[in-house]
């Protein structure tokens, strides 16, 4: 599965979320996502009335690659 391929599914998966919590009023399905966490493919997702981007810096990490050691290694 590719990023795009991701994306699109949580973005779906938030709002099918929200219609089932909520209903199909817009301004609830708003409120419901700006104050709910959800953990999807590409991360952890917390929004808020000024941020509507998604995924947040705890959901990734810098790495490297060992070539020597054949590995991932997480940056400190």
């Amino acid at each position: 599965m590719d990023w795009f391929s991701a994306a699109g599914y949580d973005g779906l998966q938030n709002i099918v979320d929200a219609l089932k919590a909520v209903g199909p009023d817009a301004a609830k399905m708003r409120d419901y996502l700006e104050n709910t966490t959800v953990t999807g493919l590409n991360g952890m997702m917390r929004r808020g009335p000024n941020d509507h981007m998604g995924p947040g810096t705890e959901s990734y990490a810098m790495t490297r690659i060992d070539v020597a050691k054949k590995k991932f290694v997480i940056a400190p």
